[in-house]
């Protein structure tokens, strides 16, 4: 493998492994915030951007299906965000020891696809909770996401092609 490439592929596996710790944070502290809104809710303002998602006091300021639903899909996100991280990294790791079409991989880009459409499914649904409240929808991200869950999808087939070439090479030896 070129240099450049294993450089890249390095500056990646940190770069998941920032997006993965990133998420546990945001996690735990949406779990804190939850918890002092309910103990003392004047002392939380909130203004808060996941991933194109805004959080603000109107929307917390709504009846408890609401607000229920809105942690549910923040923490939806915040898992499908740092499974997808996790995956990528041991996708990088396992690449740059040289272990490219393996069963193991094809599950990663799996998991990987699996999260991203998770992703356009939060955001779709949080789409249509602003509906709900007369908010202005923002889709910049949705579109964007669409596209790179498509991008996946097609490199999961390569994957799945690869594997199956890669099986039936090794039983004809």
């Amino acid at each position: 493998m070129k240099v450049i490439s294993q450089l890249i592929l390095k500056f990646l596996l940190v770069l998941a492994f920032l997006t993965e710790a990133v998420a546990i944070i945001s996690g735990a502290g949406i779990a804190a915030v939850v918890l002092v809104k309910f103990i003392k809710p004047s002392l939380v303002h909130l203004h808060v951007d996941i991933y194109d998602i805004q959080v603000t006091d109107k929307l917390f300021a709504a009846d408890f299906g609401t607000f229920l639903m809105l942690l549910i899909l923040a923490l939806l996100l915040l898992i499908s965000l740092g499974l997808g991280a996790n995956s990528l990294r041991q996708l990088i790791f396992k690449i740059l020891h040289k272990q490219y079409f393996t069963v193991t991989n094809l599950r990663l880009v799996r998991l990987i696809l699996g999260c991203s459409g998770m992703v356009v499914a939060t955001q779709i649904l949080w789409q249509l909770e602003l509906l709900l409240h007369n908010e202005s929808l923002k889709l910049s991200n949705l579109g964007l996401m669409l596209i790179v869950t498509a991008i996946i999808y097609v490199l999961e087939l390569l994957f799945a092609h690869g594997v199956q070439l890669q099986l039936d090479n090794e039983s004809l030896i």
